[in-house]
This record gives structure tokens, sequence and C-alpha cells, in this order.
């Protein structure tokens, strides 16, 4: 076919990786040049001019995977890998502008081989996030005009990293450790108000008069 044809361009699409290299041989060995032969991957975009054939770019391609909802992102495999191999742990609390535990974390877990008792794991647990909270709440909190901001954002990341630390260093493994945290409503404003000064003399309202009988 290429002795047939003798394309200026050449392109091997079909087969394996050293298929396409034994195939673009051949090109070659009937006098095509190696500059016009291009061997592409999937997702490569070939740029084609009237004299000039490269590779300009790449789109997504390849294996996915679709469930009932769509294409499985990686991050999401990843998770769903961690959660097959290692199980999840989450951990709930409830923490106010102070920087305080308003309750003692919840702990559960669920798909998690481990020989360390759940109670120590708790105790653990009320440790790192009462340290972190110590440490880092300075960081966490600003107050301005009298009023508390908490960055709850990166409380809950910072949290959730040391928690990820602690189990991965007290179970040997690494489970996915999920950390719900409440936070409270936003500190009401701190209003002041004044008493408006009554005065006899600034009355709208005139002085009765009061006839006498003569």
């Amino acid at each position: 076919m290429l002795n047939l044809t003798r394309p200026k361009f050449f392109v091997p699409v079909h087969g394996e990786h050293r298929m396409l290299i034994e195939h673009a041989g051949m090109a070659k060995a009937i006098g095509i040049p190696e500059e016009n032969i291009v061997i592409m991957k999937n997702g490569h975009i070939i740029e084609l001019t009237e004299n000039s054939i490269g590779i300009n770019g790449e789109v997504p391609a390849g294996i996915e995977l679709v469930d009932r909802a769509g294409i499985v992102q990686d991050d999401v495999m990843k998770e769903r890998q961690q959660l097959a191999e290692d199980g999840v742990i989450t951990v709930a609390t409830a923490i106010n502008y102070s920087g305080e535990l308003i309750a003692s974390p919840a702990l559960h877990l669920r798909g998690v081989v481990t020989s360390v008792e759940q109670s120590l794991l708790q105790q653990l647990v009320v440790r790192t996030v009462e340290r972190i909270l110590s440490d880092r709440w300075s960081q966490f909190s600003t107050t301005k005009n009298g009023e508390t901001e908490v960055d709850w954002s990166e409380v809950r990341l910072e949290i959730e990293g040391g928690l990820q630390r602690l189990m991965n260093r007290e179970l040997r493994s690494r489970p996915l450790v999920v950390f719900l945290m409440q936070t409270p409503e936003k500190q009401p404003a701190r209003t002041t108000r004044r008493r408006k000064r009554s005065s006899a003399t600034s009355s709208s309202t005139p002085a009765p008069v009061i006839a006498r009988r003569s």
C-alpha cells in the first residue's frame, strides 16, 4: 500500500507501540523522510500543514471508569481504593469562637482492622484536636472592632491533617479520615444604646394652661 500511494506524510495508527515503530520503519525504507513520519499516542493532536507535520498539544484520553452518575475522576478513584483497602474513620465535634471543644469528639470506625482499643483512640483524638486548637488558634482567629472572625475552613483542614497523621501512626495503615465540624452561629455585633435626656424646657407638647375663676 505504501508503494502504491507514496504518501508525503505518514502516521501509523494500528497496533501496539512496537508495531507502530515497525510500520514507521517500513515507510522510511521506501523513501518517506523521517521528519514526515509521526508516531502518536492516544490524545496527541497532529498539526498538518502543506510542508510539515508534527504533534501540537494533547487532549485527555485513555481508559475512563464510568458509573451511573458519570465519569469517575482520579481523586475519587483514589478515595475508593483507600476505602476498600483501609476503611474510613469519621470524627465529629463542635468548636466555639474561643477555640474550645463544646463536646467530646465522636469517633466512628468503618471497615478498619486494628488491635488498638477504641477508647484509647478516643483519648488520642481529643488530645490531638485540643493541641491543634491551643497551639494554632491565634492563626485561625482574628478580632476586629470587637468582633471575632475565624477561618473555619483552615481549622478543619489543619485538624483533619493532624488526625490523618495520628491514625497512620497508631494503626499502621492509611484509613480515610473525615473530620466533621459544627461551628457556632456568627457572633452578634455588639451595639451600644444611648438614652435620650429628657428636658422640661425642650418639650414639643405645650404646658397646660390653668384658668382661675374670678
